[in-house]
């Protein structure tokens, strides 16, 4: 497999999640924020999306508005 999913509490940690990647030999690995997409977007089509590690907080994973959820759409993503 080439994606992963990081969940945090906080969103301020994506950059500690970047820099254990880096510590354990997996810094080439690209490590993104799902904070910066919109929620109706397609990830798996968006530039440097198709693959990496994905970093939501818990919020973001239960958010939603009427007709998109980030759950879905992490879902989606992971395949």
């Amino acid at each position: 497999r080439k994606k992963a999913l990081w969940l945090s509490v906080s969103a301020d940690l994506v950059s500690d999640a970047r820099r254990d990647l880096r510590d354990v030999g997996a810094g080439r690995i690209p490590c993104f924020h799902l904070r910066e997409s919109l929620i109706s977007e397609d990830l798996g089509k968006k530039p440097g999306m198709h693959q990496g590690v994905m970093f939501s907080t818990y919020s973001l994973l239960v958010s939603s508005n009427a007709e998109y959820s980030r759950l879905e759409q992490i879902i989606a993503w992971c395949g």
